[in-house]
């Protein structure tokens, strides 16, 4: 309620014809959006487009998310859900069955996709350790390898992973790693 009154105050008084340092000063500080909050820390780099995104961690998944209804859940070995990446809304959700992977479209089976064992990179430059899963589509041409990184915390701070078959796969990446080549 307050700042309303200030906001009124302030455009009778903007009204008048004079000028004042003190007063534009003052009218900045009211008007201007002063967000302190948490400030997006990861990348999704997809088809050419770079959305600034959260971390959210809860029990079971981590959710990679922005102010726009964007959103990619996982599961700390898969990515398993897409929302507000695809055209036309379309949302992705990724299954896994024994060594079978399935993505839906819209709640429709639209590709299948048989993945190998994690494995545990032999090369840890800097301390950067990677799991790497390598898939075969129904189509032998499509393969493609999902990638973890993992700081020498033990921290995740890299993933790459095929969501649709018809379009590149996504990376998500730690801003303080952004630069790197998972």
């Amino acid at each position: 309620m307050k700042i309303l009154i200030n906001m009124c105050f302030l455009i009778m008084l903007s009204s008048c014809s004079f000028n004042s340092v003190q007063l534009d000063s003052l009218k900045k500080l009211i008007t201007e959006d002063t967000n302190d909050g948490p400030k997006p820390n990861w990348t999704v780099e997809w088809i050419g487009i770079n959305s600034n995104v959260f971390a959210i961690n809860n029990r079971n998944y981590i959710y990679f998310a922005d102010y726009d209804d964007k959103f990619i859940e996982f599961d700390g070995w898969q990515v398993t859900k897409i929302n507000g990446f695809l055209p036309e809304n379309r949302n992705i959700e990724i299954a896994i069955n024994q060594n079978e992977t399935i993505f839906y479209e819209n709640r429709a089976q639209i590709y299948n996709a048989n993945c190998e064992s994690w494995e545990k990179s032999s090369s840890q430059e800097n301390g950067i350790i990677k799991f790497s899963q390598y898939c075969n589509g129904y189509n032998p041409s499509q393969t493609y390898t999902n990638i973890i990184v993992i700081n020498d915390l033990g921290l995740i701070i890299g993933l790459k992973y095929k969501i649709h078959p018809n379009y590149p796969q996504i990376s998500i990446i730690m801003d303080d790693y952004n630069g790197h080549k998972f």
